[in-house]
């Protein structure tokens, strides 16, 4: 009964994100709705990242995979089989294969012996339903409805009690009715199965959604609000948002750049045909109305809310005319800016913003501001998109995963990012 229940509210959320998407063609689900995308920035030494040998296979790619998640610069993908994969930047246990975790070497560079930059399945599990890749740390969730995290945990990302990191996944509690999780840069948001929703990990300014103003840490989740109607929520780095079972929006937090909305849920205008809602780490929000037009606010200097302009919004504003809009995803970090990427429901691929690593992946090497939504390519055939801090991981039709932007890099003196590999134009990663 449980797991009837676990699968009956999952298609309520498929129901309520992605009623934009009834007359696509697209064949990957659920994977619409949990590309939640977060972006990664300069984190510290960790050396307390317990490490355990973790069964990994190379050999064979199952197909099609349903789902990806971007983090800083590694990503998570799920099969159509339940196996999980993960791949590239290691160096706090983020890929979960018992691997890494060794942290930054000196104040200037990363542990990089478990960096790996082709797929490998995580565990010989096939019953991985949901990944949402964080800042440094994975979340995932599996058809039973338990909830695991695994990698940096100096923030409490891993919600186990703790502040000790793990290269292994490791379940969250003993609960089992998780329906939706969104990882954050350093949090997470999460829904249960009765619509209650939950948070953990580091609050800057009120990205919890609890009330609190400063910054606070809190190692397994605390329930936010007593209401019980929550149908889908994104997390991103200093703002939150999350649509409600009626359609309605809401956002929370007191994000940098003067972006302040209140360190409790509060409701953005008085519509309620919101289908999709996406934040990402340069604290803007973009969200799609169950008619297919995009709409976005926030935070706007690199031009990522589309609107043709740099001025920040605080409320949403309709980015064109367009009505056909599926799904999209934010990314972007303060090293190399905010950026959209987005997908129409006739499988093409639209992007705007920064696109200094080739984030955008239409070939360019400069940095380019791009204020309204530009095509990429002239394929018709991307289902679903998910944006880290550099780069840019997508899914197609047919199953097969592409990847562009910054495959490898790291921090150096002042900040410098420095770029060891990337790709300006999409290639294929798998299968």
């Amino acid at each position: 009964m449980r797991k009837i229940l676990f699968a009956f509210f999952l298609i309520i959320i498929l129901i309520g994100c992605n009623r934009e998407n009834r007359n696509s063609n697209t064949t990957i689900t659920p994977s619409n709705i949990e590309l939640t995308t977060t972006a990664g920035s300069a984190e510290n030494a960790i050396d307390n990242v317990e490490e355990k040998p973790v069964p990994v296979t190379t050999q064979q790619f199952p197909f099609p995979f349903v789902s990806v998640s971007a983090g800083s610069m590694y990503s998570a993908a799920i099969a159509a089989d339940g196996s999980l994969w993960t791949w590239g930047l290691n160096y706090l246990g983020q890929l979960g294969d018992g691997t890494g975790g060794g942290g930054w070497i000196d104040t200037f560079q990363m542990d990089r012996s478990g960096d790996r930059f082709t797929p490998a399945q995580i565990g010989t599990e096939t019953d991985w339903v949901f990944v949402s890749a964080g800042g440094m740390h994975c979340t995932a969730i599996k058809a039973d409805g338990s909830l695991w995290a695994w990698g940096d945990n100096r923030s409490g990302q891993l919600g186990n009690g703790s502040n000790t990191g793990s290269a292994t996944p490791i379940q969250m509690g003993t609960d089992t009715d998780w329906a939706f999780v969104s990882a954050g840069s350093f949090y997470n948001m999460a829904i249960k199965t009765d619509g209650s929703l939950w948070a953990w990990g580091h609050s800057y300014l009120g990205n919890f959604g609890d009330g609190t103003t400063t910054s606070t840490t809190r190692t397994t989740p605390v329930r936010i609000g007593t209401e019980n109607n929550w149908a889908s929520v994104s997390a991103g780095y200093e703002l939150t948002a999350a649509i409600k079972m009626d359609g309605s929006l809401f956002a929370w937090g007191e994000g940098g750049h003067g972006i302040k909305i209140g360190s409790t849920p509060v409701k953005i205008g008085s519509e309620t045909k919101w289908a999709s809602v996406f934040t990402g780490s340069d604290n803007h929000i973009v969200a799609i109305r169950t008619d297919g037009s995009l709409w976005a606010f926030g935070f706007n200097l690199m031009g990522q809310l589309g609107d043709g302009t740099t001025t920040d919004r605080t409320t949403p504003v309709r980015i064109g005319t367009d009505n056909n809009w599926s799904s999209a995803s934010l990314g972007g970090h303060y090293n190399s800016g905010g950026y959209t990427i987005a997908v129409k429901t006739d499988g093409s691929l639209w992007a705007w913003g920064s696109n200094g690593y080739g984030q955008f992946g239409d070939g360019t090497t400069s940095e380019r501001w791009i204020h309204i939504p530009t095509r990429i390519g002239t394929d018709n055939d991307w289902a679903v998109v998910s944006t880290g801090g550099s780069h840019t991981v997508a899914i197609k039709t047919n199953g097969s995963i592409w990847f562009w932007g910054v495959e490898s890099g790291e921090y150096g003196p002042l900040d410098a990012f420095i770029v060891y590999s990337q790709s300006l134009v999409p290639v294929r990663v798998m299968p």
